[in-house]
């Protein structure tokens, strides 16, 4: 505790020393001789402590020396060690508890207690002031207006308005205002705000519950669980955050955040979010999102990963860099995959692959560039690249396989294409004549045959 305000001249300290020592022992002398009417030497060292020492303990003094506070309390110590249990006893009751210079290491010195049926067990300079209430060691520790709560021990712990809480060590950690029956089990810096009640914090440092009842946070540095996310829980990690949003949790990882999105789960990893989206889980990776009331939906692995835009019970499994605006829609993995506002649609694998809005019920298996026009339900890309659907009902496999580029289909509905390995046009169709039932077989452009039998051009 050595700074400005403690820091003792040593001329002076040994003049304060003398002038203490010689009056203990008058006192002393005057207890051994069985005559108790010291009280008038009492109020000399009283009198004596209060223009050197302020109200809060430290020294009248300017710094001159490195000597402080807890060296002269020694000093005053080794004084007393020479004066009778009975003279210690009174000197102490009468010189109040501000003057903790007086207390050897072996005894409780500094403390206060104040509230009803309450004790502070040993330690220095913690303060009681609740009914029902213990702080059984440590220093500067304080429980305030909490009735029936406890501090262990620890360094500068505080319980404030919050009945039936503990704090079993650690230090700065606090409970603070109607946060009952929560508790802070070890570590530093950890905090329980306003309207906790039922939380708590077991371990690690500068982790926060606000506002949140029924919550806690395990272990771990810097989480957060904020306002009305009651019910959660941040297990691990580091600089992890809950907030508003009620039984919910985040496993452990780091920079993952939660945020307004009820019974939502983020196992782990870094820098994940879910965001707006009830019942929705992001089980790890790097960069995942879950944004803007896509509820019920699963981000499992993957870096860059995002569902969005109200995309309801959709799921990524992982990959890189894939998303979904659309509900009941799933990409299994790859990269650059997309699927825009096209429901009950699925992407594979692969890289860069598309369903485009409106293409409801339609699938891309893999590959790469493959692309599902707007407007083009029910549509399927085996694989292959750059193939491309254009209208509903299509059926592609291969390369740049593009029906709509050379083959008017008119009234027909295109059934089936397959892709050359190059060249532009070289390409086979299959097409059906919607008002009657005829089959066409087209290579490239050109029409090659037609059948009401299907079987027949396969």
């Amino acid at each position: 505790m050595s700074d400005t305000n403690t820091v003792l001249n040593v001329n002076r300290l040994i003049g304060c020393t003398n002038k203490l020592s010689n009056r203990i022992k008058r006192i002393n002398r005057r207890i051994n001789n069985n005559n108790h009417n010291y009280t008038d030497d009492i109020d000399h060292i009283n009198d004596f402590l209060t223009k050197t020492f302020r109200s809060d303990g430290s020294f009248i003094v300017s710094p001159y020396t490195d000597i402080n506070d807890k060296e002269f309390g020694d000093i005053l110590d080794e004084e007393l060690s020479n004066t009778s249990s009975k003279f210690e006893k009174k000197l102490n009751k009468e010189l109040n508890i501000k003057y903790k210079y007086f207390g050897r290491a072996t005894r409780v010195i500094g403390n206060s207690v104040s509230g009803s049926y309450s004790s502070v067990g040993g330690g220095d300079m913690n303060t009681c002031d609740s009914d029902y209430s213990v702080i059984a060691g440590g220093s500067t520790n304080t429980v305030n207006l909490s009735s029936y709560s406890a501090i262990s021990g620890g360094n500068s712990n505080t319980i404030n308005s919050s009945s039936f809480s503990a704090i079993s060590c650690g230090f700065s950690n606090t409970i603070d205002s109607l946060s009952n029956h929560s508790g802070i089990l070890s570590g530093g810096q950890n905090t329980i705000n306003s309207s906790c009640n039922h939380s708590c914090i077991l371990c690690g440092g500068n982790n926060t519950i606000s506002s949140s009842s029924y919550s806690a946070i395990c272990c771990g540095q810097s989480n957060t669980i904020n306002s009305l996310s009651h019910y959660s829980g941040i297990l691990s990690g580091i600089r992890n955050t809950i907030n508003l949003s009620e039984y919910s949790i985040i496993s452990g990882g780091q920079n993952n955040q939660n945020d307004v999105s009820r019974h939502s789960v983020i196992s782990g990893g870094e820098d994940n979010q879910i965001n707006d989206s009830r019942h929705s889980v992001i089980s790890g990776g790097q960069d995942n999102q879950i944004n803007l009331v896509s509820h019920y939906s699963v981000i499992s692995g993957g870096i860059s990963n995002t569902i969005d835009l109200s995309s309801d019970y959709s799921v990524i499994s992982g990959g890189i860099s894939n998303k979904i605006n659309s509900s009941y829609s799933a990409i299994s993995g790859g990269r650059g995959n997309f699927i825009n506002t096209s429901t009950y649609s699925f992407i594979g694998c692969g890289i860069n692959n598309t369903i485009s809005s409106s293409s409801h019920y339609s699938v891309i298996s893999g590959g790469q560039a493959n692309k599902i026009d707007e407007l083009c339900n029910h549509s399927f890309i085996g694989g292959g690249l750059n193939n491309t659907a254009t209208s509903p009902y299509q059926i592609l496999f291969g390369r740049s396989a593009k029906t709509s580029v050379s083959v008017n289909a008119g009234s027909n509905t295109v059934l089936f294409a397959i892709g050359a390995s190059s060249g532009l046009g070289n390409y086979f169709t299959i097409l059906q004549n919607n008002s009657s039932s005829i089959f066409e077989c087209y290579l490239g452009a050109t029409k090659i045959g037609s059948t009401s039998d299907l079987t027949l051009l396969t």
